[in-house]
This record gives C-alpha cells, structure tokens and sequence, in this order.
C-alpha cells in the first residue's frame, strides 16, 4: 500500500500536476478528522480522503478548478457544510489546496556542431526539454536519441 506522500512523489516524478487537499479545520460535525488528505488530479481524485460523499466532490471541483487556472499559491476555503455543501452535518470544514506542479523548461539550441553537442548531453542530466536546430542532418544525427531532445533540420535556422 502506497503512502499519501509516495503517491505524490511518483505523480511528481511523472511531472503530472495534483492538488494536496487538507482538512485544516473544524466547528461542529464534520465527516472526517483534522489533517485528512486527498490528491486530485486533472481526472479527479487520485487518492486519499477528505470525507466522501458532497464535501469531497466540491474538494476534487475546487482542485480541479486550481489545477485549470493560473493561480499557484496555496489556498484556503472554508464552508459551511449545510449552506455551502447541503449536508447535513451542519458543522464547517477548512481545507488547504496546495497545487503542485513541476513544469519543465525548454531550452533551444542553434548549432548541433561541437559545442551544441556537448551542451545538449549536458542539458539532458536535467529536467528540461530541448531543441536542436541545424541544417546539416550528419550533426544532428550524432546528437543521442531521446524523448527530451527534439532534432530540428532547418535549411535557414536563423528564421
């Protein structure tokens, strides 16, 4: 059985985006304990719990709004389970959305002789995707094979 952090670090080594989502407070009746935690993803919920059934559909909307949107900071929301959610607990609930999300740089090389050779082999040690543009194919062709390095032939690369 996976830990909630071991799910987020294979979600994150996939470079795939989620929202931790934790229940950070509590007035009254509520369906789950202090420090519950889900992950959703842009498919819904991954895993983990913040308490079923109508609050969590509003937690894994409001994180896949978070994960559709531009915002990047954490993020607390506060409801009120019987006007906000229409449960009938009849307590309040806080959650903290946490978004994370690994996006990878790109980095365009001009040139596939010595130099470019030698920095794209260099550049695929890191977590970047690169282009190679040239216009002699027997350079780019020497450049290795790989899901993050795209080879360019350009007969005019300057444009």
């Amino acid at each position: 059985m996976s830990t909630h952090w071991g799910e987020a670090a294979e979600l994150d080594a996939r470079g795939d985006a989620f929202v931790v989502v934790t229940m950070v407070g509590a007035r009254g009746h509520v369906p789950q304990d202090l420090g519950a935690k889900c992950i959703v993803t842009a498919s819904g919920l991954h895993s983990g719990t913040v308490g079923g059934g109508k609050v969590e559909a509003r937690a894994i909307q409001q994180a896949r709004e978070i994960l559709a949107g531009a915002q990047r900071e954490p993020q607390l929301f506060t409801w009120n389970l019987t006007k906000d959610i229409g449960m009938t607990c009849g307590g309040e609930a806080t959650f903290l959305f946490e978004l994370h999300h690994r996006k990878k740089w790109s980095v365009a090389i001009f040139g596939a002789g010595h130099v470019g050779q030698a920095l794209a082999r260099t550049l695929l040690n890191l977590d970047c995707q690169i282009t190679c543009v040239d216009f002699r194919p027997e350079w780019l062709t020497r450049l290795p094979d790989s899901p993050k390095l795209t080879k360019v032939l350009a007969e005019e690369p300057e444009k």
